[in-house]
C-alpha cells in the first residue's frame, strides 16, 4: 500500500467524505438539509485533511516500516499486561461489582463506573497493551495471545466500554496493515471482522439499553436498515447524527471563546479548579433528544467559532502527520502516537478524542518516547 493512503491526514479527509455519502442515503428521519455554509465547512475540512497527506506522497511502502523497532519486545507486553489485570480491580472495588452483571440484576448506570481521572489511566494503558500483544501474535502465533486479547475484550464488553474496543480495533487493524501485504484476502478478512463488530456494537448496546433503539427513526418499514440487525442502526445513527445535528446548529453558532472545550483535557480535580462554573458546553439543540452523538466540533464551535474550529484542525493535523512521519522512519515506540492520532481522525464525525485526557496523554507520552531512549543516563536519538 502507497504510504500517503493512510497518513493522517488522507484519512481524516476520506472519514468525513465517507460520512457524507452515508449522511446523502437519508436512511433515517433525524437527517436535516445541509446549508451551503455548511457544505463549504465541511470542503473545507476535507481539503485541510488532503494537504496534509500531500507530505506523503511519494514512492514507498507501509512494508518498509520496523515494527520491531517501533514497538517494545514481549518481555515488555508481558509485564504491561500484568499491569493492567491488577489495575482494573479498584474500578471493580469502589463500584461493588461488574456493569454488565449490575445492569442485567437492574438498578445500576454504567456510566458511574470507574474511578474519576483513575479510569483514564487504566484505558491508556490498555489502549498501549492491546495493540503490543497483537503484535506479538503476528510475530510468535501462539494462539494464547489470542486468547488474552479475547479476555481483554470480553472484560470492555462488561464494562460497557464500546469506544474503548472500538479504538483498539483500529490499532489492530492498523498493526495488520503495516505487518501484512494488502491483498483481496486480507481485505476481505478485515471487511468480514468489521461486519462482526457492528454486530457485537450493536448486541451490547441492545444489553445496556432498549432494544434497537433507533428503530423509530427508520425511514418506512421497507427500510434496508429494519432488515439488517440493530448494529447497523447503530452504526449509521453514529456515523450521521453527529453531522446532523451540527447542521441544525450551524448558522446560530455564537462563540464565546471561554475555553471550555479544553476542560476534558484535565484531570477531574483539576478541572472543577479551573472551570468551576462554566461545566460542559451543552448550548447545541439536537434534532433528536436520543441521537445524542456529536461530531468533533461539538464543544469547538460554540467555544471557537468557525475559524477556531478550522485553525484547531490545522494543529491537530501538523502533529499528527509528524507522528506519521517518524512510524516511517521506525523510531522506537512511533506507532502508539499514530495509532492515537488515527483513532482521532477515524472518530473525528463523531466525537473529538484529542482533547480526551486519556488519548491526548497517551499521544503525548509516547510522542516523547517516540525519537528518545534513555541509555547510560543520556538520552539519545534511535533509528
Amino acid at each position: 500500500m502507497s504510504i500517503y493512503l493512510l497518513s493522517p491526514g488522507f484519512v481524516y479527509a476520506f472519514i468525513w467524505l465517507f460520512t457524507l455519502g452515508l449522511y446523502s442515503l437519508g436512511l433515517t428521519s433525524n437527517l436535516v438539509e445541509l446549508s451551503d455554509n455548511m457544505v463549504v465547512f465541511i470542503i473545507a475540512n476535507i481539503l485541510c485533511g488532503l494537504f496534509f497527506s500531500l507530505f506523503f506522497i511519494k514512492k514507498g511502502s507501509l512494508s518498509s516500516i520496523s515494527l520491531s523497532k517501533a514497538m517494545p519486545d514481549l518481555k515488555l507486553t508481558k509485564k504491561l499486561f500484568v499491569i493492567w489485570c491488577f489495575a482494573i480491580i479498584p474500578d471493580v472495588v469502589v463500584a461493588g461489582g461488574i456493569p454488565m452483571i449490575m445492569q442485567l440484576r437492574g438498578g445500576y448506570n454504567y456510566t458511574d463506573f470507574g474511578i474519576p481521572t483513575y479510569h483514564g489511566f487504566v484505558n491508556m494503558l490498555f489502549l498501549f497493551v492491546f495493540p503490543t500483544i497483537y503484535y506479538q501474535f503476528l510475530i510468535v502465533r501462539k494462539k494464547r495471545l489470542l486468547l488474552i486479547l479475547l479476555a481483554m475484550c470480553i472484560w470492555e464488553l462488561m464494562v460497557f466500554r464500546r469506544g474503548i474496543i472500538m479504538s483498539g480495533v483500529v490499532e489492530i487493524i492498523l498493526v495488520y496493515f503495516i505487518f501484512k501485504q494488502l491483498t483481496l484476502n486480507v481485505l476481505l478478512k478485515i471487511f468480514i471482522a468489521l461486519l462482526l463488530i457492528v454486530f457485537l456494537f450493536g448486541a451490547v448496546g441492545d444489553i445496556r439499553g432498549a432494544e434497537n433503539p433507533y428503530s423509530y427513526l427508520l425511514i418506512g418499514n421497507d427500510s434496508i436498515l429494519a432488515s439488517l440487525p440493530s448494529g447497523f442502526t447503530w452504526f449509521y445513527v453514529y456515523i450521521t447524527a453527529g453531522l446532523s445535528n451540527l447542521a441544525f446548529n450551524f448558522q446560530h453558532i455564537s462563540p464565546v471563546y471561554d475555553f471550555t472545550s479544553f476542560q476534558d483535557l484535565f484531570p477531574s480535580i483539576i478541572r472543577n479548579l479551573i472551570y468551576p462554573d462554566l461545566g460542559f458546553h451543552d448550548s447545541m439543540q439536537l434534532v433528536d433528544a436520543n441521537a445524542n452523538v456529536s461530531t468533533m466540533f461539538e464543544k469547538l464551535m460554540p467555544d471557537l467559532g468557525v475559524t477556531g474550529s478550522i485553525t484547531v484542525v490545522v494543529v491537530m493535523l501538523s502533529i499528527f502527520s509528524y507522528a506519521y512521519a517518524n512510524l516511517l522512519k521506525s523510531y522506537s515506540y512511533s506507532i502508539y502516537p499514530y495509532a492515537v492520532a488515527m483513532q482521532c481522525v477515524i472518530f473525528s464525525g463523531f466525537y473529538n478524542l484529542f482533547f480526551i485526557q486519556t488519548y491526548f496523554l497517551l499521544f503525548i507520552f509516547t510522542l516523547i518516547l517516540v525519537r528518545i531512549r534513555f541509555k547510560g543516563g543520556k538520552s539519545v536519538q534511535t533509528s
